[in-house]
């Protein structure tokens, strides 16, 4: 009897045994990667620092401009001819025009700068005031070669505009002035006038300002618009009453004279152009059924993206212009609807 109850608590003990070994052996161990850690403890921000006063506080420091004037060690001796000499007249107050342009496709950057001239009421002064092509001859130095290359233009010269009007690989030039404008075709690095044959003279008693070479029909070739800012004459210069205290006559603003329309030139790729300014919708009327423009400057751009160039006109003291392509040779005017017309405070500009 002892024999069978020693047994039975045996068999007891054994199977508590074997259970606990059971336990810890098929148990998972835990692993580090599970344990979780505490969180890093915040870093260190930087002290606020303490209040000053707009006196107190120090400005901060304006940037260095790394500009020398070179003109002299360039050899660039150019003096504009404005004409005045006494009557005060508004095409004046104006410049004439510059443009750095390889002409001799030598690989590097020449300088054309186009002059005024002195008025034909008043006595000419010799030698004449002529525009100034200066050549580039790649060390820093330029060299005046306007005779030679043909560029000793006299005029009333308000404007440049650089293109390879006829896809000859030599970059041309027209010239917009106070009276016919002119267009010099470069053969070779001399530069010939074909204003008449090309037929982009414009209205000989036009005041003409900015202008530019695009494609605005994408056939190929370079088209031409250009600006004409006001309905000028000496005659209605001198009749406006514009004069300083003590009754001295001064230069006047535009308000006083009519606006104008510009024009845009189709290339016809046979060197001549066509005026279709009308056709192409961009003569803008004012209220007063008289033009509306004032042009000072120009920047044909691809406002929506769709591979045809717009444009946008900037005016004085009228509201300025974006000219919509429409892909069919006319234009929309939407420079309200663009937001560009006017100021934030809805009033026209002085855009140049």
């Amino acid at each position: 009897m002892k024999n069978v109850k020693l047994q039975h608590w045996l068999i007891v003990f054994l199977a508590v045994v074997i259970g606990l070994v059971m336990f810890f052996c098929l148990s998972p161990i835990p692993n580090s990667n599970d344990v979780e850690n505490p969180p890093p403890p915040p870093p260190d921000l930087p002290a606020e620092p303490a209040a000053t006063s707009d006196q107190t506080r120090a400005p901060p420091p304006l940037p260095t401009i790394p500009f020398a004037d070179i003109t002299d060690q360039a050899g660039i001796d150019f003096v504009h001819e404005n004409g005045a000499a006494g009557e005060t007249l508004l095409p004046e107050t104006m410049g004439s025009g510059a443009a750095f342009f390889d002409y001799d496709n030598d690989g590097d950057q020449d300088l054309l700068l186009v002059n005024g001239t002195t008025w034909p009421h008043t006595e000419l002064i010799e030698p004449a005031a002529t525009s100034a092509l200066y050549q580039n001859d790649g060390s820093g130095k330029f060299h005046d070669v306007s005779a030679a290359a043909g560029l000793d233009l006299t005029c009333y010269g308000t404007g440049v505009a650089v293109g390879d009007f006829d896809n000859d690989g030599w970059r041309d030039v027209f010239i917009a002035a106070v009276g016919p404008d002119h267009l010099l075709r470069n053969v070779s690095g001399r530069f010939e006038e074909v204003t008449s044959e090309a037929g982009v003279a414009g209205d000989l008693r036009a005041y003409s300002s900015s202008c530019g070479w695009w494609d605005y029909d994408n056939d190929g070739d370079l088209d031409l618009f250009v600006c004409h800012y006001i309905q000028w004459s000496r005659d209605d210069d001198l009749a406006q009453d514009f004069s300083r205290t003590g009754g001295v006559r001064d230069y006047g603003p535009p308000l006083n004279f009519g606006g104008t329309f510009p024009t845009l030139f189709r290339n016809d790729g046979d060197g001549r152009f066509s005026d279709v300014t009308a056709a192409a919708g961009m003569e803008i009327l004012a209220e007063s059924g008289n033009p509306l423009a004032k042009s000072l400057g120009i920047m044909p751009i691809d406002v929506d993206a769709d591979g045809w160039l717009d444009l946008i006109v900037a005016n004085d003291t009228v509201r300025n212009f974006l000219f919509h392509n429409q892909r069919d040779g006319t234009f929309a005017e939407i420079g309200v609807q663009a937001g560009i017309a006017f100021d934030n405070s809805g009033n026209a500009r002085g855009g140049m």
